[in-house]
């Protein structure tokens, strides 16, 4: 089994670690951050290789995830640079796996310089959801030899959830429609418990019914193929409650807040606006 590296953390460096360790040993897998405290928590849990110097993780790993914030993402690629260089002059394959919204392969492959210019890349943008096992992880590859490695890495890292093969082009977006609704979701569910707590329901009630009625639309349009529209005006009963629900939403611009709001979150992601 092929050694696996990740540097970060993170939401998604957890998730990572988490899938890669029901499938592969914790002898291959190591993870790295500068906090000693958080790289020792995962060697409790996943019994894995820990480092507080990315170089070392690099060193370790065939497959590098760096899974770190977009600001520091520049930072780490100088930092684990020559690493990747000595590896390639020693004819080690290395494979590298950028976490990070908003940054091309193309501006990833400009930090590294013109001797790793061929190096394969697997850029993964994942959902915060990875961790329960049915993330999406949009991706994009460099060239041919990436998209080899990324069928391996998909395998490798199956337990996370769907991993989606598509242009550069629409990887950002891809990410940002299955990233940012989870907050979206999160601020709605907790909006329409508000309103059930007003109306007299306990709150741990409220949240659960709504988070139930919230996941069953979801799965019928997942596992059933419903349309959304079909959905709602199955429910929508002539003179009902939803129905009255519905217009109240469409009177206060619930549709129109929410297309910006995607809207908006997208054209950041693509450095669109400030």
């Amino acid at each position: 089994m092929s050694k696996l590296a990740i540097i970060g953390t993170g939401n998604m460096g957890y998730a990572m670690a988490l899938a890669a360790e029901k499938k592969m040993s914790p002898d291959d897998i190591c993870v790295a951050d500068p906090l000693k405290e958080k790289v020792m928590g995962y060697a409790t849990e996943f019994g894995c290789r820990c480092t507080t110097d990315n170089t070392e993780a690099a060193a370790f790993g065939k497959y590098v995830i760096v899974a770190v914030k977009v600001f520091i993402l520049p930072g780490v690629l100088e930092q684990i640079r020559p690493v990747l260089e000595e590896a390639l002059e020693r004819g080690e394959e290395k494979v590298l796996i950028p976490i990070a919204a908003g940054v091309s392969i193309e501006k990833i492959k400009e930090i590294l310089g013109e001797k790793l210019k061929n190096i394969p890349i697997v850029r993964v943008l994942p959902t915060v959801y990875a961790y329960l096992g049915c993330g999406l992880m949009s991706c994009s590859v460099a060239d041919e030899d990436s998209r080899a490695e990324f069928e391996v890495l998909k395998d490798m890292l199956s337990e996370a959830g769907t991993f989606e093969l598509m242009p550069e082009n629409m990887i950002d977006l891809a990410s940002t429609a299955s990233g940012c609704t989870p907050a979206f979701t999160a601020m709605f569910i907790e909006a329409m418990a508000d309103g059930m707590v007003m109306m007299g329901m306990p709150r741990t009630q409220a949240v659960d019914y709504v988070a139930r009625g919230v996941y069953g639309g979801a799965a019928l349009v997942l596992e059933k193929s419903r349309h959304p529209g079909e959905i709602k005006d199955a429910v929508c009963s002539p003179g009902g409650s939803t129905i009255v629900g519905v217009n109240t939403l469409e009177i206060n611009g619930f549709r129109g807040a929410a297309m910006e709001a995607i809207h908006q979150a997208a054209l950041k992601v693509l450095g669109k606006r400030d």
